[in-house]
């Protein structure tokens, strides 16, 4: 029997009544109506409790290149409304290679360097603007031009999969202010 001790007491007793009468004589169509309905009400509460639908994505930009430049920059904000999770990897069919960077000032010199792991704590964020944390799109296959969409695939270790899309600003435009 699918396990209902989650759900809240009205649909546990629907969904328990609606198997107890499957096993019955043969469902009749009402006792199968039944049974499709807790049955969606048990595909409802597996999806809200679902890891993917706690991790949010927005405020996604990128900012438009020059041509004959193979290297863009993306930047997005990401909420967690759940456990924390280890962003690992970020994808993008538009450049050959992906990778995390963080930014410190120096001395008055701007040191950038790649990070491979970055901890979204549970009900945090992890902001990823100029200057500071953000997506360096190696190899572009051509230039950003301002106005087009650039597709992320950002994967964390507990195995989800977020997809964004990051709009292309132009090179004098800053990015969204939230």
């Amino acid at each position: 029997m699918p396990d209902i001790s989650s759900l809240r007491f009205p649909a546990r007793v629907a969904c328990t009544a609606a198997l107890r009468n499957a096993r019955a004589a043969g469902p009749s169509f009402g006792q199968l109506l039944l049974f499709a309905f807790a049955a969606t009400l048990l595909l409802i509460r597996a999806v809200q409790a679902s890891p993917q639908g706690s991790i949010q994505v927005s405020a996604a930009w990128a900012r438009a290149t020059p041509p004959g430049i193979s290297v863009g920059a993306a930047y997005l904000l990401i909420r967690n409304a759940g456990a924390a999770d280890n962003l690992i990897r970020v994808d993008c069919p538009l450049a050959e290679h992906v990778e995390m960077h963080s930014s410190t000032l120096v001395g008055g010199v701007m040191h950038m360097r790649p990070v491979t792991d970055l901890l979204l704590p549970a009900h945090g964020e992890l902001r990823f603007a100029p200057e500071s944390l953000h997506l360096m799109l190696l190899g572009l296959k051509s230039p950003l031009v301002a106005g087009e969409h650039v597709p992320l695939v950002l994967t964390f270790k507990s195995g989800v999969h977020v997809s964004a899309d990051a709009v292309v600003r132009g090179l004098s435009e800053g990015g969204p202010s939230e």
